[in-house]
């Protein structure tokens, strides 16, 4: 049968995860945005963003991924804010 229905599809899966390429590391002013841009894009899923001191690695803050003070968008949803 050569119908279109008995097509062969090929799917490629990314098993390679997004990495950070440009963050506001640092000292920052309190009322200063975080901003992270991603090596490809990124999609909000499940679970928090900890931020920790720099020095003693203590969490300063815990962040839900789903809340809505985070935000992604920026050059093909790379940025997360």
């Amino acid at each position: 049968n050569t119908s279109d229905a008995s097509a062969v599809l090929a799917i490629t899966v990314d098993t390679v995860a997004p990495t950070m390429t440009t963050n506001t590391t640092g000292q920052i002013a309190s009322s200063s945005d975080l901003v992270a841009i991603f090596s490809e894009a990124i999609a909000k899923g499940t679970g928090d963003i900890v931020i920790k001191e720099s020095g003693d690695g203590t969490v300063f803050e815990t962040l839900s991924i789903l809340g809505n003070n985070i935000t992604i968008g920026g050059v093909d949803n790379r940025t997360l804010t």
